[in-house]
């Protein structure tokens, strides 16, 4: 990501009037996947790894269990800057997650500590300009208008490990899974969280695939999240169905334990070519 900031400050104030367009929404500020359990399905070990960026979390739950590389896309290019947020406050003030109340830590004044930052890339230049900016003009306003609610709360999901998840570069596309990706490397795993719940026509699955043909390596998988919206069985095997049309078989996900009925839950499932 090399842009500068102020459109897409901009573009943030306009979600305080909830205007927002396709490329800037609010941000997720934690995940509510369970990916501890999602990722004990498979191995992610020196292998390389293209996910969704939106919390961050994916990003650093690949890192922290020893991915070689990690990328990341987004439609929301708001994303970017909550990442280098959040890479800040582990770095510096040991810290996994943000407040509740997102800019509030006590003792710590945020506008001054992100002032004060030593920062040498383009990206995170930008990302510091965006934050001061942002927090100055929106000095007292409620943090709804930037973020959804606050997901699950996974604290010391890395146990305290933090320089594992938070150096590494981070190569982030600005794209949907639903146009067409012009990214040139190959990986061993796509992590796509539950945005196929967000598909709105036939088109998007074709598209979709035919992205994965051309970026996941011959053994890829591409990895997607169930969330907790049951009413959803339907599409997801309306998804499954067309997939498999388009070459794909299914790989199904469960829970390590099973309910009182001894039912274990789906957790997510992923995309293999046959």
């Amino acid at each position: 990501m090399t842009s500068d900031y102020k459109y897409d400050l901009e573009k943030a104030l306009d979600l305080c009037l909830k205007k927002e367009d396709k490329y800037h929404s609010k941000i997720y500020p934690r995940t509510n996947e369970n990916l501890g359990c999602l990722f004990s399905n498979f191995d992610v070990k020196d292998k390389d790894v293209l996910t969704v960026l939106g919390s961050s979390d994916q990003v650093f739950t690949a890192r922290y269990l020893g991915a070689k590389k990690v990328d990341s896309f987004d439609i929301n290019k708001l994303t970017i800057y909550y990442y280098y947020l959040r890479i800040w406050l582990m770095k510096y003030l040991s810290m996994e997650y943000p407040t509740n109340d997102f800019f509030n830590y006590g003792d710590v004044d945020i506008w001054k500590f992100i002032y004060y930052l030593d920062v040498n890339s383009e990206e995170e230049k930008n990302a510091k300009e965006f934050w001061l900016n942002y927090i100055k003009l929106t000095n007292g306003l409620p943090k709804h208008y930037l973020f959804y609610g606050m997901g699950i709360q996974n604290e010391n999901v890395f146990h305290n490990d933090l320089d594992k998840v938070v150096d590494g570069d981070l190569d982030f596309h600005n794209v949907s899974v639903f146009d067409e990706l012009d990214i040139k490397d190959k990986y061993d795993f796509i992590i796509l969280s539950n945005i196929l719940e967000y598909s709105t026509s036939k088109e998007d699955y074709y598209m979709l695939s035919e992205n994965l043909k051309r970026l996941l390596k011959d053994d890829g998988l591409c990895v997607c999240s169930y969330m907790m919206n049951s009413n959803l069985s339907s599409v997801h095997n309306e998804e499954k169905y067309i997939m498999n049309r388009l070459g794909f078989k299914v790989i199904e996900y469960y829970e390590n334990y099973a309910d009182n009925l001894g039912v274990k839950r789906e957790v997510g499932y992923a995309y293999k070519r046959k």
